[in-house]
């Protein structure tokens, strides 16, 4: 009997030892991967903090005066979003993130509303209407064809780096500066 006490306590000693031993926890990749997961995921699952981000950098940018809901603009940027991390390569501090975005392209968003603005300006019922009613109506085009974008696979690599034992984007300005060419393909 007490050779059996002593072989269990010998082994939930060992396994203590083993589980403090630096390196038996996620190593860069998985710490990465993580980082990455938690920020894109917001995204990709419509979190209201991170759509709030984007409904707040597009403030001031004309959306309501075509009588467009920023909160609902902003679901349909990210409604289809998408991503899958491809490959990540350690050096160091630093890693660079593979990954593949899947989103609405910004050059066919452009494309539609060009082509919308092309239909409004052969309309001789849209001339006939007030300046409310054009913009309304315009807006209504812009979003409907905002949603029925193809959804479009783009990949890129974004730079990481350790800061305080923490992986975090190497330039975390500019990665919300650019936001927009994540959300959006090109």
């Amino acid at each position: 009997m007490k050779r059996i006490i002593a072989v269990v306590t010998a082994l939930a000693l060992m396994a203590g030892i083993l589980a403090a031993i630096p390196g038996c926890g996620p190593n860069n990749e998985e710490l990465i991967r993580q980082a990455v997961t938690e920020k894109y995921d917001a995204y990709k699952n419509a979190d209201d903090a991170a759509l709030s981000k984007i409904v707040t950098s597009l403030e001031n940018d004309g959306l309501a005066e075509l009588g467009i809901d920023e909160t609902e603009f902003v679901s349909a940027i990210v409604d289809g979003f998408d991503y899958n991390i491809d490959a990540i390569a350690v050096t160091g501090d630093t890693a660079k993130v593979t990954m593949t975005f899947a989103g609405k392209s910004y050059t066919d968003l452009l494309s539609k509303i060009a082509e919308t603005t092309a239909t409004l300006a052969n309309d001789p019922t849209f001339t006939e209407m007030s300046q409310e009613e054009r913009l309304s109506k315009a807006g209504q085009m812009v979003m409907d064809s905002f949603n029925n974008l193809e959804i479009k696979n783009e990949t890129v690599d974004l730079d990481y780096e350790l800061v305080d034992n923490k992986w975090q984007e190497a330039d975390q300005q500019a990665g919300l500066d650019q936001i927009d060419n994540i959300l959006f393909a090109k």
